[in-house]
């Protein structure tokens, strides 16, 4: 696992600012859209890194933050006068498409702002659901997207009409982490076992080898921090 403070995060983190400032003026109110409220770890921790990186480049924390379920097109987001930032990860496609539907909604809904999706990776099974998302992409007049892969970069250059740019993922927003708590074991194996595992039986076995196994898409409430006022 790549410490913290490794040379290489502190490239990737740096690469990941230097892109984001490329594109946003400093100094400007921002919101930050689909708050990933599920149970998820990994975008948790991109939702963390975004926070920090944000307020890195902006200076200032974001004036508005949603959920995809708690967006009602609401009056505040007319007033902000920055850009709408979409949360990074990997649900750009027909994957998880909920929330390429509320992507594709706040396109339709904001065009006289500026949207940036922070970085995604991106996978279409239908082709029918890639026009459609070409066509929301297509419409809107200052739309930013932001990868985290090659494969995504070359599917989004050959298919989008909008500014396309390759960077780290947002996690690496993070940034030094080395004074957090101490691991009290030496391996605690997160796996899915939703369609994006990619996992046989076998290497689920072998994984359970290593140490304690959970699935970080269930919520069990023995791993959960409990914050108490």
């Amino acid at each position: 696992m790549m410490e913290r403070n490794d040379p290489a995060h502190v490239f990737l983190q740096s690469k990941l600012q230097t892109t984001l400032s490329s594109v946003v003026p400093h100094g400007q109110d921002y919101a930050l859209l689909d708050f990933p409220d599920h149970s998820n770890v990994g975008d948790s921790a991109i939702f963390m890194g975004q926070l920090s990186i944000l307020q890195s480049v902006h200076q200032s924390a974001p004036a508005y933050v949603c959920s995809m379920r708690s967006y009602f097109n609401d009056p505040e987001l007319a007033l902000i006068d920055g850009p709408l930032y979409l949360h990074g990860g990997g649900n750009f496609g027909d994957l998880w498409p909920t929330h390429q539907i509320f992507r594709e909604t706040i396109l339709r809904n904001h065009p006289d702002k500026k949207v940036i999706q922070l970085p995604q990776s991106i996978h279409f099974n239908s082709d029918e659901a890639l026009e459609k998302a070409a066509t929301a992409i297509g419409m809107h007049p200052d739309f930013t997207l932001m990868v985290r892969d090659k494969q995504s970069f070359d599917l989004a250059k050959k298919n989008f009409s909008c500014s396309i740019l390759l960077c780290p993922d947002a996690a690496h927003g993070l940034g030094d982490l080395s004074g957090s708590q101490q691991a009290t074991i030496p391996i605690l194996c997160m796996i899915r076992t939703d369609s994006e595992s990619g996992l046989t039986s076998e290497e689920i076995k072998e994984i359970h080898s290593y140490g304690p196994v959970q699935d970080w898409l269930e919520d069990t409430g023995e791993s959960r921090l409990e914050l108490k006022a």
